[in-house]
């Protein structure tokens, strides 16, 4: 009885010792922490013995000094940072409001800087930002990498011979299938390396619509001119064959002479729509590396005809000034042609240069009278694909001094070839605005995220890569139910990324998606999607993908990750996607920093870390608020002694709550 009495009354000391005093300094320990690293304004409400409350009395008392400290110092922080910040919202702004889009790029192709036109000139659809656009994505989603090799490595033996105004320029392609003229002009170092490099890109669709404009006047003007022509002429031809009944109607058509003279005389000598356009302009002309051009030729060749072209420039080192619209449509029509009236599938050829003019040699099997042909073609207006160039051949060749001919006599019998000309620019024409280098200082700017400068490209294994290094795609589902296997559906998705630790609000995915089954009101309750909200929406099968394309090459963050998981795996048959990246689930990151504390909602760890959820339960509301928790808890990680990407996943494995199954 003793005994027992005795291992009793031990029993209850050591849990009135572990209650008041254990428990009660771990949770003061993680609190403290908290306040010294990410929430100064966090204070401490701790419960136990009077030595741990008055403890926490005296903590929360220091906090207080230090908020009301460090609110002096941001103060100062503030003004002293006022000029420089309103410096950089003036470029910020001019970078913004320039007619070209800009792209800036560090020397693995890594995207740092981009403007809003470049989000225009791209976009599939109104408002929707290209899946490749983005800071850390490779600017070689959309650019070929042997474009921007070729162009860095011609850049590199210009600066070695000394030149300082240096840049290259090739052809981008859009979705839409248009090409646009893009200038690549180097970022160097204090040393003079070359460390990152600018694209400026032109918006030729503008230019397009302004020569379609130009063109119907000038058509509209001519078709006025004709009119009275003929009116003149058939007026002429009356009076000479006195065709008329009496002097009246003589008069009458002297008079209709004299009329339709004057309207054509005033037509002639005013002639608004040449006064606007040909004083500065007569055709819009972009200068072009012509081996660049000659590829992009052979590659429309294949997509918009049934030919394949292959033509040797392997050699030619020269630019041509032309409109990349309108010469290679009209020469498509040729090759078209070529094609329609000859029966020929393989047209091969070189592009070369003599003297002052490039030569394109079309050469294929087979006789053909090219000289009857080519009368007729020229006179055509070009259609290719159902595209009309409003403009006859032979006027696009005028327009760019170019010349279009049978070389028949050099060749043999049973072979048939064209030869096109059009004249080289000199290199010493192409001084261009962009072309002055940019050197960057040994200090680091402070400008958006050029300190990606610096940065090494990512590779696959991320094990031991810190984890402020590393880009991250933070993403939440909401869905019809909690049972992912039961049939429950995704209805929205929301996400945005992090990049060199900081999240960019800018750059985030959010879309609602049609469950294509009933939507229970108790869902309804709980996100506020109402059915209505989701009946013109796209399908899963139709978001997945471009879902997937946003987050590629990127960690996936999430809170409680292992259900928006589940339910992206549940749709891999369907849909054929399959995520494989790397997952973080900021709920086991939160155990591990902070194992004493009984909540990890997402709620309660934003209380917890001074982090504000604007639109809880709504895909991108909860995206946002994950990422702000998530850039917090790399802090707490590291005082912990977590740094690397493996680090924090093995210490992820430990915690309770990675044993939850959905």
């Amino acid at each position: 009885m003793v005994g027992v009495l005795l291992f009793t009354g031990f029993g209850f000391t050591l849990d009135w010792f572990f209650r008041f005093y254990v428990i009660p300094v771990n949770e003061l320990a993680e609190e403290t922490q908290i306040i010294t690293t990410v929430n100064p304004n966090h204070r401490i409400k701790a419960q136990g013995s009077y030595d741990v409350v008055r403890l926490a009395k005296i903590i929360n008392q220091s906090a207080e000094k230090l908020t009301s400290i460090q609110a002096d110092v941001d103060v100062r922080l503030q003004a002293a940072k006022k000029t420089t910040e309103t410096e950089k919202d003036i470029l910020a702004a001019l970078l913004e409001g320039l007619p070209q889009g800009i792209v800036v790029c560090n020397i693995e192709g890594k995207i740092v800087f981009y403007n809003r036109k470049v989000k225009i000139l791209f976009a599939r659809s109104e408002g929707e930002t290209p899946p490749w656009l983005g800071l850390d994505r490779s600017i070689h989603g959309i650019v070929d990498q042997s474009l921007i090799g070729r162009a860095i490595e011609r850049i590199g033996q210009k600066l070695a011979e000394g030149k300082t105004l240096v840049s290259e320029r090739f052809l981008m392609g859009t979705d839409g299938r248009v090409a646009l003229p893009a200038e690549l002009v180097p970022v160097l170092d204090s040393q003079h390396h070359i460390t990152g490099f600018i694209l400026y890109i032109e918006d030729v669709m503008e230019k397009f619509q302004k020569d379609r404009e130009f063109f119907n006047n000038l058509q509209a003007w001519q078709h006025r001119l004709i009119q009275s022509i003929a009116v003149i002429k058939t007026a002429a031809e009356v009076i000479k064959d006195k065709s008329y009944d009496s002097e009246a109607d003589r008069n009458q058509l002297v008079q209709i002479l004299c009329d339709e003279s004057k309207q054509a005389a005033q037509a002639l000598s005013k002639n608004e729509i040449i006064e606007k356009w040909y004083p500065d302009r007569p055709w819009p002309l972009t200068p072009v590396d012509a081996a660049e051009w000659c590829r992009y030729l052979e590659h429309r060749t294949g997509e918009v005809t049934a030919v394949n072209l292959s033509v040797d420039a392997h050699d030619l080192h020269a630019q041509i000034s032309i409109d990349m619209h309108h010469l290679t449509n009209a020469l498509l029509f040729v090759i078209e042609q070529i094609a329609k009236e000859s029966g020929a599938r393989q047209i091969g050829g070189r592009f070369y240069r003599q003297g002052g003019w490039l030569y394109l040699d079309l050469l294929w099997q087979g006789k053909f009278n090219t000289v009857e042909h080519l009368k007729k073609w020229k006179v055509a207006v070009p259609i290719v694909k159902e595209l009309t160039l409003d403009i006859a051949l032979v006027d696009i060749l005028r327009l760019h001094g170019a010349k279009l001919w049978t070389y028949q006599h050099l060749l043999p019998e049973d072979h048939s070839g064209l030869r096109f000309l059009i004249p080289a620019i000199e290199r010493a024409e192409l001084v261009s605005a962009n072309g002055h280098i940019t050197i960057l200082p040994d200090s680091r700017p402070e400008f958006y995220d050029f300190d990606l400068f610096q940065q090494a490209g990512q590779t696959p294994e991320i094990d031991n890569r810190l984890l402020i290094d590393l880009t991250y795609t933070v993403f939440d589902t909401e869905t019809t139910g909690l049972d992912p296997q039961g049939g429950d559906e995704i209805i929205s998705i929301g996400a945005l990324r992090i990049v060199n630790g900081r999240l960019l609000y800018e750059e985030r995915f959010e879309q609602l998606v049609n469950p294509m089954r009933h939507l229970p009101w108790a869902s309804v309750k709980y996100h506020g999607i109402r059915p209505e909200m989701l009946a013109d929406q796209p399908t899963v099968e139709q978001v997945l993908p471009r879902f997937h394309q946003f987050a590629q090459a990127t960690v996936l963050v999430g809170h409680n990750v292992a259900f928006d998981m589940r339910m992206l795996q549940m749709k891999e048959t369907s849909t054929g996607i399959r995520f494989i990246n790397p997952v973080i689930d900021t709920m086991l990151l939160s155990a591990v920093v902070h194992p004493a504390q009984k909540d990890h909602s997402l709620s309660a760890i934003a209380e917890r870390l001074g982090v504000k959820i604007y639109g809880r339960h709504t895909a991108l509301g909860d995206a946002v608020a994950t990422g702000e928790i998530f850039l917090k808890l790399i802090s707490l990680l590291s005082g912990n002694g977590i740094t690397t990407f493996l680090q924090a996943s093995q210490a992820s494995e430990k915690t309770y709550y990675a044993r939850l199954k959905y």
